[in-house]
């Protein structure tokens, strides 16, 4: 059966066995698209991404094949190819679980509200065809069909760079790259700008029309036609975003055409539909006040905390790994100037749970979580801001182990010492999800204290067996377990 996703391992692991004669059969065929055996080798990865790898592989060979230290210099410049190659799978790899799990009408909503935003002055028949044509090419690429995958993916890219004087003049640039290029690039290009006389708001864009009354098709296509309208309006909102308010306009029109009066209704409701803009404004706020009081580490410990309640049954690495992404996203993210911080945070949190839900689908994490992943694409991020503790968790019985220090925390440094700490942070409160924020600072601060205590000492193995031992009867009986 063939595979219809990747990991982030196959990555390396394919970077790993990369061969020079692989890359330059893909490169300086002819016609490459007809050398379909050599993609078994990268089976687990997105066949342009791959193609595109190799591209750029191949633009490092030539001039590291001259330096003094060949291997040096190719492993230099080769690490900045396969970081944007992981990003880049990364991001493939949540657009196929989005189609996979919530199927192709959410997969359009999510290329309609992008596509509006990139071509602004686009109308929505325009819209609507690249919309079918992207969907089917990432049907394709999805389900591992590489010839149709690269072949549809060229056309569209062809016919787009032709009609690049009505669709954006932001991609000029773009188009004048190789074949395997302009995708990566049309998709990085700035937005174009709004249309002159787009007026600010769609008040009434239904008119006094029954939505009640439409067909399943005329709703959907009618609320496609809203969703373009919205985000060409809206190019600096969130993907995420724009369709939850998209499905609190749903909604309103279907609770208003059950009044005396719709279109007040209407008038009253639009106004409402503000609240989801509102909150993700409001979460903005928050974590990039704490990343300006905290700083990245910090801030990843106050995530870490959160999320090892919301989900203790994930293991310690896979919860620094998340948080972490976490948290360089407010790093990255909180630098932005406003019109571009919503969709970036939103964003890379999209990306973020969107790969929790994938280690969820493969193996389940809790209730919560499994409600969070598979009830609604667009409220999937608020889904799981609104999880607290998860209740259904029982923590292990209390293990010493779990708790004993030794001297190599005097002499760990960096990135090493973080991470004990951080081990020791996720251990303490999978032994009581429901700590409170004053019973974890007392017991950080006892930590800190231990740490200081001892490694000031001559005897830090003998000082960690005794003190460790005080704090550990200490911390028990202050949290009851």
């Amino acid at each position: 059966m063939r595979k219809k996703f990747w990991r982030s391992t196959d990555i390396q692991t394919a970077a790993a066995k990369v061969k020079r004669e692989d890359i330059t059969v893909f490169l300086h065929t002819k016609s490459p698209l007809q050398h379909r055996s050599h993609f078994s080798k990268f089976q687990n990865l997105y066949a342009p991404t791959i193609l595109l790898w190799a591209a750029r592989y191949d633009k490092i060979i030539p001039s590291c094949c001259k330096a003094e230290n060949a291997v040096e210099c190719f492993q230099t410049k080769a690490a900045t190819v396969t970081k944007e190659l992981r990003e880049s799978s990364l991001l493939n790899q949540h657009a196929c679980a989005v189609m996979k799990n919530f199927g192709t009408r959410t997969f359009q909503a999510i290329t309609v509200t992008k596509l509006s935003q990139k071509f602004t002055k686009v109308n929505f028949t325009e819209i609507q065809k690249l919309v079918l044509d992207v969907a089917h090419v990432h049907e394709h690429c999805c389900r591992g069909d590489v010839l149709d995958c690269l072949q549809d993916g060229e056309k569209i890219m062809s016919y787009i760079c032709s009609q690049q004087d009505t669709l954006s003049n932001k991609i000029t640039e773009c188009c004048k790259l190789t074949t395997l290029e302009r995708g990566q690039c049309i998709i990085h290009a700035e937005n174009d700008e709004k249309p002159e006389g787009l007026s600010p708001n769609l008040n009434r864009f239904l008119g006094d029309r029954d939505f009640n009354q439409f067909s399943s098709g005329e709703k959907n296509i009618f609320l496609a036609s809203f969703v373009h309208e919205y985000s060409r309006r809206h190019p600096q909102l969130a993907v995420s975003v724009i369709l939850r308010v998209a499905k609190g306009y749903q909604e309103l029109l279907e609770k208003c055409f059950q009044t005396e009066n719709p279109l007040e209704c209407q008038d009253k409701g639009e106004e409402e539909l503000q609240k989801y803009i509102q909150e993700s404004q409001a979460l903005a706020k928050r974590s990039c006040g704490l990343f300006q009081k905290l700083g990245e580490y910090y801030l990843q410990n106050a995530f870490l905390v959160a999320y090892t309640k919301k989900a203790p049954q994930l293991t310690s690495s896979e919860l620094m790994a998340i948080t972490r992404k976490m948290a360089a996203t407010a790093a990255t993210c909180c630098q932005l100037s406003e019109d571009k911080l919503l969709a970036c945070g939103e964003g890379a949190a999209d990306i973020i749970i969107g790969h929790l839900c994938i280690r969820h689908e493969m193996t389940p994490v809790n209730p919560g979580v499994g409600q969070c992943c598979t009830s609604s694409y667009a409220n999937r991020r608020p889904c799981f801001s609104s999880l607290v503790v998860d209740e259904t968790y029982v923590p292990p019985a209390f293990s010493d182990d779990k708790f004993i220090f030794h001297k190599d925390l005097c002499q760990a440094q960096g990135v090493a010492l973080q991470t004990m700490k951080q081990e020791f942070l996720i251990n303490l409160v999978k032994q009581k999800p429901q700590i409170t924020e004053e019973q974890l600072e007392a017991v950080i601060a006892d930590f800190s204290g231990l740490l200081e205590k001892c490694c000031q000492g001559q005897e830090q193995e003998v000082c960690f067996a005794e003190e460790g031992q005080k704090l550990i009867s200490k911390t028990r009986a202050a949290l009851g377990v």
